[in-house]
């Protein structure tokens, strides 16, 4: 047997993992022997305990967990209905940085314990709080190898030709601490995906560039407006809001909710970094509500309107000013007292109609299509030419990609027409598959029929 002290109580653990609470001195300790036996049912990471709770959440029955800390073992023991607490976990603390994360993110110190409650209705807290503590025990082990939680790096920004070359700033997570930010926003994905499904389109399961032009497609005119410094204009305050229904029942709820904050967001701006798994399904719900409002006001008048990350793209079949949509987009975020922190680009505010319709690298032909750009076009075309007179310093994985891109993109047929008149060079090099040539002549089908039935109701 083991005791262990538990709000001024004294807690006795039984070899066979049972526990019951005593007065002090009225049993005695045979320490060697429950040792031995706990540690044929030892866990050797942190990892593994965090899995084996996140296993025993998934009941909907009531729940206690008592947490233990003693001579650098972790105990955990569940009382579930009216079974008496047992050890489920015992676990070896790895190192000294896992050991000061336990204690702070439990609230606990040598010989101490800690009861948290679950039951069917607070389960889903803690099913959630595992990746956060996962991301949290990760970095503290990282912080003890003394290796970079996050490597940092700076990307070419696109900008108009001629102008000064710009760089942002990437922060790119450790691959140990990506694991858990992953499967966080999967979840954060599953509340907040729901909300402005159709029109917010980036960062979406199952959503792409294609979603975001389709709705534009029908109309001629078009104004394309973007947030400047999207991610660093989502401040603490924002992010916080949409993450405190994860610390809702933490032990140590402000320390634990201010850790991963710390985690996440830069420290420069304490906002939101750009390159983080987590960080595009946060920023859209960020800025859920004023977009939302948006749309509502662009409704009433029969136009368009989507948005993929800090891009906004308003269509219609009348000339769309820059006024217009500056002042709606002013209203949206005054209501919900967020114009001190995001604001338009002017320099990337501009309008386009016709066949000078963009948008996100989509295309929109004359007759209304979605298609590559006339640049991307040139460039597939020269690469497959240079490839069919000989040339070999073509990076063919790099030009196979591209093809991809462009087959998922192009609705006017062209690409298919490219690759047919190259078929020899193309079955060589296996730029465009069988399967998706297949699917690109179905397309092209579709395309005439409907290209027919269109002539055939105007006439």
């Amino acid at each position: 047997m083991l005791r262990f002290k538990y709000d001024n109580k004294e807690a006795i653990v039984y070899e066979n993992g049972k526990i019951d609470f005593i007065d002090a001195d009225s049993r005695s300790i045979q320490r060697e022997k429950l040792l031995e036996n706990c540690k044929k049912h030892e866990y050797n990471s942190y990892k593994e305990v965090l899995n084996v709770i996140k296993l025993e959440t998934f009941s909907k029955t009531e729940k206690y967990y008592y947490v233990f800390l003693s001579d650098g073992y972790l105990m955990i023991a569940i009382k579930e209905m009216n079974f008496d607490p047992e050890i489920r976990i015992f676990y070896k603390i790895e190192n000294k940085g896992i050991e000061d994360a336990i204690k702070r993110y439990f609230a606990m110190t040598d010989d101490s314990g800690r009861v948290i409650i679950g039951n069917h209705q607070n389960n889903f807290n803690f099913i959630t709080a595992m990746p956060i503590l996962m991301s949290l025990f990760v970095a503290a082990a990282l912080k003890f190898r003394k290796e970079k939680i996050y490597k940092k790096f700076k990307k070419k920004k696109k900008v108009l030709k001629g102008k000064k070359p710009k760089f942002r700033d990437v922060s790119a997570p450790h691959a140990e601490i990506k694991e858990p930010l992953r499967e966080l926003n999967k979840i954060l994905q599953k509340i907040y995906d729901k909300k402005n499904i159709d029109f917010q389109v980036a960062y979406k399961r199952g959503k792409n560039t294609l979603d975001n032009a389709k709705p534009h497609t029908e109309n001629q005119f078009m104004f394309k407006v973007d947030i400047e410094d999207f991610f660093p204009s989502c401040k603490r305050e924002f992010v916080k809001k949409y993450l405190s229904i994860f610390f809702k029942n933490a032990p140590n709820r402000e320390i634990v909710e201010t850790d991963f904050l710390d985690l996440i967001l830069d420290k420069k701006t304490d906002a939101l970094f750009i390159g983080n798994p987590i960080s595009g399904t946060l920023a859209n719900t960020v800025i859920n509500k004023p977009v939302l409002y948006i749309k509502n006001i662009i409704d009433t008048f029969n136009m368009e309107f989507t948005v993929y990350a800090d891009d906004m793209t308003f269509s219609s079949e009348r000339f769309i000013s820059k006024k217009f949509v500056s002042n709606i987009f002013t209203i949206a975020f005054s209501k919900y007292n967020m114009r001190d922190f995001f604001k338009l680009n002017d320099g990337k505010s501009h309008g386009l109609s016709g066949e000078r319709r963009r948008v996100t690298g989509v295309a929109i032909n004359g007759l209304n299509q979605m298609t590559i750009p006339r640049k991307y076009y040139r460039m597939l075309r020269v690469k497959i030419h240079k490839l069919s007179i000989g040339e070999t310093n073509i990076n063919i994985k790099k030009l196979q990609g591209q093809f991809a891109h462009a087959t998922m993109i192009d609705f006017s047929g062209k690409i298919l027409r490219l690759v047919k008149n190259f078929e020899s060079t193309n079955a060589m090099y296996n730029l465009v598959s069988i399967r998706k040539l297949a699917e690109l002549e179905t397309r092209d089908l579709m395309r005439i029929a409907l290209i027919d039935v269109k002539e055939n109701t105007e006439n």
